[in-house]
Order: C-alpha cells, then sequence, then structure tokens
C-alpha cells in the first residue's frame, strides 16, 4: 500500500493540485463497531500491529455512521454536547465533520494525544451520548477508528 502512494505521489498528475494542501499518512490501530461497506467487521479493541499503550504522540478519529433516520433527532441532541465537549477541549488540534443525509455521518479529529482525547470520550457531553447509543442505538452501523500517524505534510487550512 505504501508503494502505491508513493508512486501516485510521485507520478500522477492529481497529486501534484493536492502537494499544496495537507496530507497525512495515517495506519489504523484500534477499531470499534464495524462496517462491511468501508472495509471494517465488526470489532473492538486493538488491531494488529496497534499500539494503545503509545499515548503521548497525535492521534486521528474517523467516525462513520448510518444513521437510523428513526433516532436523528435524539442523534442530535445527544450530539451536540458531545460536539461542545470535542470543540472546548485544548486537546483538540483539528476536526472535521460531514453528513449525507438521509444516513451517513462522518467526523475527523486530530488530537494532540491518547489520554487527552480519551478524557474528553469518556466524560460530560461525549459519555452521556455513548450511553444515550447503547442503550438504544442511533446507527445502522458505526465504524470509530483511531489512527497513528507516519507522516503529515502541508498545513490544515
Amino acid at each position: 500500500m505504501t508503494r502505491a502512494l508513493d508512486a501516485f505521489q510521485a507520478e500522477h498528475p492529481v497529486a501534484a493540485s493536492l502537494a499544496e494542501g495537507y496530507s497525512a499518512r495515517l495506519e489504523p490501530i484500534r477499531a470499534v463497531g464495524g462496517w462491511r461497506t468501508v472495509g471494517v467487521w465488526p470489532q473492538t479493541g486493538e488491531l494488529p500491529g496497534g499500539d494503545a499503550l503509545h499515548t503521548e504522540a497525535p492521534v486521528a478519529v474517523l467516525t462513520i455512521s448510518q444513521l437510523r433516520l428513526r433516532r436523528a433527532i435524539d442523534f442530535l441532541r445527544a450530539s451536540a454536547a458531545a460536539e461542545k465537549a470535542v470543540l472546548q477541549s485544548p486537546a483538540l488540534v483539528l476536526s472535521t465533520a460531514m453528513a449525507r443525509f438521509p444516513g451517513l455521518v462522518c467526523t475527523f479529529s486530530v488530537w494532540s494525544d491518547v489520554n487527552a482525547m480519551r478524557s474528553v470520550v469518556v466524560n460530560g457531553g461525549h459519555r452521556t451520548a455513548t450511553q444515550t447509543n447503547t442503550a438504544k442505538p442511533f446507527f445502522h452501523a458505526s465504524a470509530f477508528i483511531r489512527y497513528r500517524f507516519l507522516d503529515q505534510r502541508g498545513t490544515w487550512p
């Protein structure tokens, strides 16, 4: 996979247009949940080669979910408190989100370190949203994937 990316960046015309933005090479190290259509099978925990104890380096987190429409209002209420907690954290380096209704909801965030990210996830509004989802799921399918950085280039807008 790395050789293919290297070749793309060196040779493909599209890569030249991407060179001025931000890019990162990420390696998945932990996954919770699953979604067959995006290649993440149901599982919870460290991925092969993952290093959960590597807590001082920056990490990226991708969440991807297929929303149950009948739970959309409850999801929006619960996620508002979670979003507030995330955005108030000094450990948040960058974040973005995308929704394509009727069902796709994604977030991508970068954190200064794992411990700081975990402190947001296990407390306050984020914890409440997680507990609400566990009791009565918001999603048909969801995957929460943590990545370590292998390389970064450029600057985030």
